[in-house]
């Protein structure tokens, strides 16, 4: 195995966009389906149930499908337009592209029908969008869509299915999932959070905030432990009672950091921020214990770092949704060895569009130069919660030995199917 460079960074030839947070630079695609009778009449069959939203076959694309929003005039609220946000395939970078409209033959029914890939899951809501307005150009523009946001959810225009709590407020989850989304048929999780010994330092310094997560039953498995970065989030979408029904025996939920600024220095460059996370595993760590590390967006680079530069506590590193294009490998710690370099599961979304492929196999080279096992792989939706929860779950499974992401998925399937059954029947 190669030694450990000082720092790693993908090839200067690699494109390496650098999009500001919160702003768009580049518009998503159009996916609108051209309406035919069939999805008009589906239309108005969807918008008089009230259930505003659903995933049906595409009328000539057996490869694709259709997301169909609709909804009776009534329910637009006046002044405003519904825009239907579907993760990785709809965005306010172009927002005629997910508008829904009066449908030619029943003005009353207000309705968009886009296209999304087999298989495709996501999280789906009605945002009302001002009439007329387009987002503010630069920083602002994050602002102005967390309002919209906030609207969006005082009004609750989901459709009808399980929720999902993301950072932006509740979605329903649409589509194909390998697992139940529905948390309240699995026993919640009972978490504590760990404060930091010296509080004044914490706040002064935004040292990481952790909260521990721990399942009262014994494990069929040596013992499991799961890192899961941006922890808050992780907790508010049920990730830690989806991990305990998966295997798990230990999870640390970490918290980021409160500011954008202080989030991304913690999870791009600060090798102390790892050290404190590396921390929190050994006082956590029992003799025969394994852990991964999962992480989505900058968290995903957090996981990477992690494991690159604590590779004696670390057996796989699961990276959602990542911006490789930012990859900046750490120094290995003291306790690092060459022989010592866990798997990472890179996971990108067919739909994420601003995070170019080629920076992700220029990190995977840059990786396996570390010494890594690296598996590259794609699901079929966009930056969302809804997938990130299915792909943390599987991380129990990543350690007890299932040998890639898709198998440890539906292995964490069959585990909640399992867990489900076996707590219906108890009660």
């Amino acid at each position: 195995m190669a030694p450990h460079p000082a720092h790693d960074t993908p090839s200067p030839s690699t494109p390496a966009p650098q999009v500001a947070p919160g702003t768009r630079p580049h518009p998503i695609g159009d996916y609108r389906v051209a309406w035919t009778e069939e999805l008009s009449h589906a239309a108005r069959r969807i918008a008089a149930a009230g259930t505003a939203a659903e995933v049906l076959p595409h009328p000539t694309a057996p490869a694709e499908s259709v997301l169909l929003a609709a909804v009776e005039e009534s329910m637009v609220p006046a002044g405003h337009v519904l825009f239907l946000e579907a993760g990785g395939r709809t965005d306010r970078s172009s927002l005629a592209a997910a508008t829904l409209t009066p449908l030619a033959a029943d003005p009353s029914t207000h309705a968009v029908a886009i296209s999304v890939p087999a298989g495709w899951a996501g999280g789906v809501r009605l945002l009302p969008i001002p009439a007329g307005e387009t987002p503010p150009p630069g920083p602002a523009q994050r602002q102005w869509w967390l309002n919209i946001c906030t609207h969006g959810t005082r009004l609750d225009l989901r459709p009808a299915g399980p929720a999902v709590r993301t950072s932006k407020g509740m979605v329903t989850a649409l589509g194909a999932v390998e697992s139940p989304l529905d948390c309240a048929a699995l026993t919640p999780a009972a978490t504590t959070w760990v404060p930091h010994p010296d509080a004044a330092a914490q706040a002064a310094q935004d040292i990481p905030a952790l909260m521990v997560s721990t399942r009262t039953t014994a494990s069929a498995d040596a013992r499991l432990g799961v890192v899961v970065f941006d922890g808050p989030h992780g907790l508010a979408a049920g990730v830690p009672t989806l991990l305990h029904a998966a295997g798990a025996d230990t999870v640390l939920l970490v918290d980021n950091g409160q500011q954008m600024e202080v989030r991304a220095h913690n999870l791009l460059d600060s090798e102390e921020f790892l050290d404190q996370v590396a921390a929190a595993m050994a006082a956590h760590h029992t003799p025969g214990m394994r852990w991964a590390v999962a992480g989505s967006s900058y968290g995903g680079l957090g996981a990477a770092r992690l494991a690159a530069r604590h590779p004696h506590l670390v057996d796989a590193a699961i990276c959602a949704s990542t911006p490789w294009a930012r990859l900046n490998l750490p120094t290995p710690g003291p306790a690092a060895t060459t022989t010592q370099a866990p798997l990472v599961v890179m996971v990108k979304g067919s739909g994420e569009w601003l995070f170019p492929q080629a920076a992700q196999t220029a990190a995977a080279e840059t990786l396996r130069a570390r010494g890594h096992r690296v598996e590259d792989t794609t699901f079929p939706g966009g930056h969302d919660m809804t997938w990130w929860r299915e792909v943390f779950a599987a991380a129990p499974l990543l350690l007890s030995g299932t040998p890639t992401l898709a198998e440890a998925r539906r292995a964490a399937a069959a585990r909640y199917r399992h867990t489900t059954d076996t707590q219906s029947a108890q009660h």
